[in-house]
């Protein structure tokens, strides 16, 4: 199993059962082997609970062969998860600019000659004025692409007859390839004015950290390390140039990077999967912390909607979906099995849940009840000792 590239561990992207069964490969089994190619956390500064930080370390520990996008990533996966990471290059430069070739060549757009290309995720009247000046300056053609996701928004904050209609992957490609020059604030559009050896006005957008790590990809060229803007104003005072592109050394570095990248690969997905998976008691630790933190998160949206009066009831039936589908997780992760036909009459398979919150100064315990699972649940609050003084009746929710 593979996980990357962009963005995928960015903390405020990720939702909690995504984060940890995906994009941390938490779902597979010992026995398979684990690879992050160029996973990407976007930002350098990570907050985070320690909760979340312990289940992260944990589920890491699990990888087999664990690379990065960012250069600062690597310090971040040392600093925060004592795990052992090594950069390499997002997966587009894995590829060079003919195979590439192969994609543009796939379009039946008809395209101008001479033109400037732009592609835009956040547009602004400063980006207008500059692809403009620049398209004037260089006697080119201006055509412009907005971000995909809410393409018709963004053109209409453009408000300029440049943009074009949303085009398929392919055609929007052979834009990019024939350009005769690109301007983007998109990190892979950076990318692709590097590898097709576009002349190209760079503005930095979103996640800026990430055109820092890239640039310091190509220190070693002769020209030095691509300049990109911090701002469209920035680059409107500089005429939109950013120096000089010298493709030969970039060509030479990307060349190197490409090589080493795909070695990593290579050996990762060729590695054969270690015999020792670890302690059985580490792989419990790991999800109990995984129940605690799923645990801490329904206290705290509990405690935003409730009081602590003892034994209120409340109807709170989405919250019931979140919970029945957790108890179920945790069994699983635990190598545990709930009987279909008697979903709650297993009471000592949920001991290690409830072990995960023993340590909270106050918690709220949750139970729905429906039909004729009542009968369960208090044969199950009777041998767990949790304090309930009311009995469950059909059909009823308690807090």
């Amino acid at each position: 199993f593979l996980i990357g590239s962009d963005q995928c561990w960015r903390f405020t992207f990720m939702r909690f059962k995504e984060s940890l069964e995906y994009f941390l490969l938490a779902f597979t089994s010992d026995d398979k082997r684990r690879v992050s190619y160029a996973s990407s956390f976007g930002v350098e500064r990570y907050d985070v609970n320690a909760t979340f930080r312990s289940v992260f370390k944990n589920l890491l520990g699990r990888f087999d062969a664990l690379s990065v996008r960012e250069d600062y990533a690597v310090n971040m996966c040392k600093r925060l998860f004592e795990a052992d990471a090594e950069q390499v290059a997002d997966p587009v430069f894995l590829l060079d600019k003919n195979a590439y070739a192969k994609i543009a060549e796939q379009s039946n757009e008809e395209l101008p000659d001479n033109y400037l290309f732009a592609y835009i995720l956040e547009p602004s009247e400063e980006k207008k004025q500059l692809i403009r000046d620049v398209a004037q300056r260089k006697g080119l053609t201006a055509i412009v692409s907005c971000d995909a996701k809410n393409y018709e928004s963004k053109r209409a904050l453009f408000d300029m007859p440049e943009v074009i209609d949303k085009q398929t992957f392919t055609n929007w490609f052979a834009y990019l390839y024939h350009a005769d020059y690109v301007i983007t604030d998109s990190f892979h559009g950076t990318c692709f004015s590097l590898i097709l050896e576009k002349e190209h006005t760079v503005i930095k957008a979103r996640v800026t950290n990430r055109f820092d790590s890239l640039a310091r990809l190509f220190e070693s060229c002769s020209a030095g390390a691509p300049v990109f803007f911090e701002s469209a104003q920035d680059a409107i005072a500089a005429h939109g140039e950013s120096g000089p592109c010298d493709f030969e050394a970039t060509s030479e570095v990307l060349a190197s990077i490409r090589e080493e990248s795909r070695a990593w690969l290579d050996a990762a997905l060729s590695m054969k999967k270690p015999e020792q998976i670890g302690a059985a008691s580490d792989k419990r630790d790991m999800w109990l912390d995984y129940a605690r933190m799923k645990k801490e998160a329904l206290i705290n949206n509990l405690v935003s909607k409730y009081s602590f009066e003892e034994n209120k009831e409340a109807e709170i039936s989405s919250l019931q979906a979140q919970e029945g589908s957790f108890f179920k997780a945790v069994l699983k992760y635990n190598g545990l099995a709930l009987p279909e036909h008697q979903p709650f009459s297993g009471v000592e398979v949920f001991k290690d849940y409830f072990g995960a919150v023993d340590d909270l100064s106050r918690y709220t315990f949750f139970l729905s009840s429906r039909g004729d699972c009542s009968v369960y649940w208090n044969d199950f609050l009777k041998k767990t000792g949790l304090p309930l003084a009311k009995e469950l009746k059909k059909d009823m929710s308690y807090l």
